[in-house]
């Protein structure tokens, strides 16, 4: 039978970030016994917003800088002023709901001032649960210009220097399929809601193979009419 226990835990990072160091007493179901360290990052639970205006067809999105990201940057010759691309995130505070932070970030981050009731749920889950007990929960919103309520940008006291990105919806569908969209939160809560009829009347039928094929630099070969293909979206 397996048995796992912590036999001690200790706090080895106490800041906006907390990390924890355990020792692992684990038994195997063949009797093998072994004791072994794990750390652990405690840090707030996560709020992320995928934004659509539908009158005008865009995406409302942020780019910001990312410290944690600056190695890969450079690394594949990025500039580290154009900041990463990303749908509207944040922590969750202290006695908020997710709900409750999630219409905060939005307001924060991009200006906008909307409903409770006009905001959709989609998911939550462990975002890194190998190290981090973190969970986010994924939200969407439709939007119009009037929502507009405030200039956004992020919080100074903060030190966030957001800038806000309406790319139109066929061109953030793009990046998202072909994989150019780095940030995963964006393209999970893109494809959640998707296939919960967020851009229903947005979505063409589409070919899986020809997407991977052009992602593969593979050229598709043609086919008669080939702007109708034979799969759909689940929410179609």
């Amino acid at each position: 039978m397996r048995k796992i226990k912590i036999i001690d835990e200790s706090q080895t990072l106490d800041g906006y970030i907390k990390i924890k160091e355990a020792v692992i007493s684990h038994t195997l179901p063949n009797g093998k016994h072994s004791n072994y360290l794990r750390m652990k990052v405690d840090r707030p639970d996560a709020a992320v917003i995928l934004l659509y205006n539908k009158k005008r067809d865009v995406i409302i999105l942020v780019k910001q800088f990312r410290y944690p990201v600056l190695e890969e940057i450079n690394r594949v010759g990025g500039n580290i002023e154009t900041g990463v691309i990303e749908a509207v995130a944040g922590k969750i505070d202290e006695e908020e709901t997710p709900r409750e932070a999630a219409l905060r970030e939005i307001t924060e981050e991009v200006g906008y001032s909307i409903k409770d009731e006009n905001l959709i749920s989609l998911s939550r889950g462990y975002s890194t649960p190998g190290y981090s007990s973190e969970i986010i929960y994924n939200f969407a919103a439709i939007v119009s210009d009037k929502d507009k309520t405030e200039e956004g940008g992020g919080k100074e006291d903060e030190f966030e220097d957001i800038e806000i990105i309406e790319m139109p919806y066929l061109q953030f569908r793009s990046l998202v399929e072909s994989g150019s969209l780095p940030d995963m939160k964006t393209r999970l809560v893109y494809f959640e809601a998707a296939h919960y009829g967020l851009f229903k009347a947005k979505l063409p039928k589409v070919n899986p193979e020809k997407v991977r094929q052009t992602n593969e630099g593979v050229k598709p070969k043609k086919k008669k009419d080939d702007s109708q293909l034979n799969i759909t979206y689940p929410d179609e």
